[in-house]
């Protein structure tokens, strides 16, 4: 019995160590796509804007 549970264990850390292996490669590969200060400004105009749009 002990050993199945070292073995569910043992998979369970390696399908959290790959989870996290590829959401930090995912985050890294998305983080040098920044977005330009006027694209920024535009994102934040329209959030503004449909909020007024809202009330």
């Amino acid at each position: 019995m002990s050993a199945y549970l070292i073995y569910l264990t043992y998979g369970a850390l390696g399908i959290l160590f790959l989870f996290t292996g590829i959401k930090s490669l995912l985050y890294l590969r998305g983080r040098g796509k920044a977005p330009s200060r006027s694209e920024l400004d535009e994102r934040l105009l329209n959030t503004l804007n449909d909020r007024r749009e809202n009330e």
